[in-house]
């Protein structure tokens, strides 16, 4: 197999992740095209993607990647959401619903650039590793002074030999600005 040229794009690198994800169910992708690796068209099924609020500098994604004759990566997507109400129960009780189907994930990072994770879209079946794995952690706090007292951690996960796949920079900025109403659920 033949290595492939890279070439670094000097360019400022800002890290972390915009505090807004957007979710849906695999199956709700109906059309998806690439253009030199980027995503540069999308057609979703109702339901659409649902914007989930979190904590602000609360997101976070990481790709932990094992190989040798094979590829795989354990990506894992946690957001933090303050201040337990029932809405938030509401949320999190769909999601553990969902996540026994499978979850796919578009989060934006600190260089305004939209990531499609849980969906294979390089992949032969493309749905077939979303996220499928969930883990909930709160805690209260002891005391009021307590920073990160009364925060709930949501840790989505998969395997793939899958990387997340980047938006063009029109999707990802019509994603950031509001107006990918076509596929993503704002209010």
């Amino acid at each position: 197999m033949a290595l492939s040229l890279y070439t670094k794009t000097c360019a400022k690198n800002t890290a972390g992740n915009y505090n807004k994800v957007f979710l849906a169910n695999p199956g709700d992708i109906t059309a998806l095209t690439l253009t030199t690796g980027e995503i540069s068209a999308l057609t979703v099924a109702s339901p659409l993607f649902q914007a989930v609020h979190a904590e602000i500098d609360s997101v976070n994604f990481k790709i932990e990647g094992t190989g040798g004759q094979n590829y795989f990566t354990k990506q894992t997507l946690t957001m933090k959401f303050a201040k337990k109400t029932a809405a938030l129960m509401t949320f999190l009780n769909n999601l553990t619903t969902a996540v026994a189907c499978g979850v796919i994930a578009v989060r934006v990072d600190g260089n305004g650039v939209a990531w499609l994770s849980g969906y294979d879209a390089s992949g032969t079946d493309k749905i077939a590793r979303p996220y499928n794995m969930i883990k909930a952690n709160f805690d209260s706090g002891t005391k009021p002074s307590d920073a990160e007292g009364n925060f709930y951690t949501i840790e989505l996960s998969r395997e793939s030999e899958w990387d997340e796949t980047p938006f063009d920079s029109t999707l990802s900025a019509a994603l950031l600005g509001g107006t990918a109403t076509a596929w993503v659920d704002y209010s």
